[in-house]
């Protein structure tokens, strides 16, 4: 590929690039900070409960706060192509241009590498999910949470359609 292609496929790349995360940057979910770090920093809370006459311990979990499942699912979907590494704007792929076209300035390459390290954080594929708190195995990662969730929740099961049953 020639030099002026090489360029030509470069800007395409990041042009595409720009395009999604705009996209991303619209979203209503970006435009609400505080309502998303206040869902990041749920924390898991529960009720013990005592039987005062036989003694039993029992525990009551207080269920999670949740976002409006189209409005997850909209976010998701806007921010899924640079996630995955077959799409034209995944963010390695992004990145590897721009370290290219920076090459000569340390300075940028620099830049280019905390950017890097800063989508490896958020990917839920790189190396093994997002990091884990320490905590006792069997643990799992965000997309088998997801995936977890997704068909356990959303699509008909005999499980599920059973207990929603009257």
């Amino acid at each position: 590929m020639s030099k002026e292609a090489r360029k030509a496929a470069a800007l395409q790349t990041i042009s595409r690039f720009v395009l999604r995360a705009r996209l991303v940057q619209e979203h209503s979910l970006a435009q609400d900070k505080l309502a998303l770090e206040k869902y990041a920093a749920w924390t898991m809370t529960f009720n013990l409960i005592v039987n005062t006459k036989t003694g039993e311990r029992s525990v009551e979990m207080k269920p999670a706060p949740l976002l409006p499942t189209e409005q997850v699912e909209s976010a998701a979907a806007r921010v899924r192509p640079l996630f995955l590494k077959d799409d034209g704007v995944h963010y390695d792929k992004v990145l590897n241009v721009l370290s290219e076209l920076v090459a000569t300035s340390p300075a940028h390459r620099k830049e280019v590498a905390d950017l890097r390290s800063k989508f490896r954080i958020a990917d839920p594929d790189y190396p093994n999910g997002r990091p884990k708190t320490a905590r006792s195995e069997p643990s799992m990662s965000n997309k088998e949470v997801a995936a977890a969730w997704l068909y356990g929740h959303l699509l008909p099961t005999p499980l599920n359609r059973a207990l929603q049953s009257p």
